[in-house]
């Protein structure tokens, strides 16, 4: 029986997996195009990829990307998933307090799980999280004052 022939009747519950699911391996498939492409910088200075994949991947891996999405497309239309609709302020506010929080736990309060910590850390290191975490706060407001039609307050 071909794919097409099939017609599940899912429940909302399995609905909403599927869609999930599908955007997710969407979202793998942009990774892995970026990921094949050398000489793309999709990423900070932070990261380097190795560039060890075989020579023609990059040559090969584009038909099979775009067969895979066929195929994804496909079954979400005979599923009868959604498109999942993303408000960039709310992910970019997300990130960003996804961030926050991580630097709030990396000063002295947050690194006292990990051990004893030296003086030095409250005096020298705190103070440079705090300037990342009110600049992390600058790009959310500077997010919601936009989606507002609002122009940031000079030096904001």
């Amino acid at each position: 029986m071909a794919m097409t022939d099939l017609h599940p009747i899912l429940n909302e519950h399995q609905r909403r997996h599927f869609t999930v699911l599908l955007v997710g391996l969407d979202e793998a498939l942009a990774r892995i195009e970026q990921l094949a492409d050398a000489d793309r910088r999709a990423w900070g200075p932070l990261t380097e990829y190795t560039d060890d994949l075989p020579p023609r991947f990059s040559r090969e891996v584009g038909p099979l990307i775009a067969d895979l999405r066929a195929r994804i497309l496909a079954l979400g239309d005979q599923l009868g998933t959604e498109t999942r609709r993303l408000s960039r302020r709310r992910s970019i506010r997300a990130m960003v307090t996804s961030s926050t929080i991580r630097l709030e736990d990396s000063r002295t309060r947050g690194l006292r799980g990990y051990g004893a910590v030296d003086a030095s850390v409250g005096e020298q290191l705190d103070p440079v999280l705090n300037e990342l975490i009110e600049r992390f706060r600058a790009i959310a407001r500077l997010a919601a004052w936009e989606a507002a039609g609002q122009d940031p307050p000079e030096g904001a």
